[in-house]
């Protein structure tokens, strides 16, 4: 018996840089969403999309989108960011509080604020 995969959904929303970032150009930019169901258990990731060479400075808003499988009622998915920047040395600025997102169906306007570590 062949297990069908479940279907996918799309997840679309910004990442909101703080007004007091310096201007820059990202090395790399992160969204993941990821699976936080269990709390004795580390997350698991679901879906991920990255996006490179983008330039960020106070208050800039980048739009982002993945595919993402349909989870089942009940499930607790988190989105979660991170941008590291050219000459950086890690991660500049990243989510630092819960962000919920429903386990079924396409989600659209998701607001993710970032902060520094």
């Amino acid at each position: 018996m062949r297990v069908m995969p479940p279907p996918m959904r799309r997840i679309q929303g910004e990442l909101v840089l703080p007004p007091d970032a310096a201007p820059a150009v990202a090395e790399r930019v992160a969204v993941e969403l990821r699976d936080v169901s269990w709390m004795d258990r580390p997350s698991r990731l679901l879906a991920a999309t990255s996006l490179q060479g983008v330039a960020v400075g106070p208050g800039v808003r980048l739009p982002f989108s993945l595919e993402a499988p349909q989870g089942q009622a009940g499930d607790s998915l988190s989105l979660r960011a991170q941008i590291d920047l050219r000459g950086g040395a890690g991660c500049d600025y990243l989510t630092t509080a819960s962000q919920p997102v429903a386990p079924t169906g396409d989600v659209q306007g998701q607001v993710v604020r970032l902060a520094r570590p």
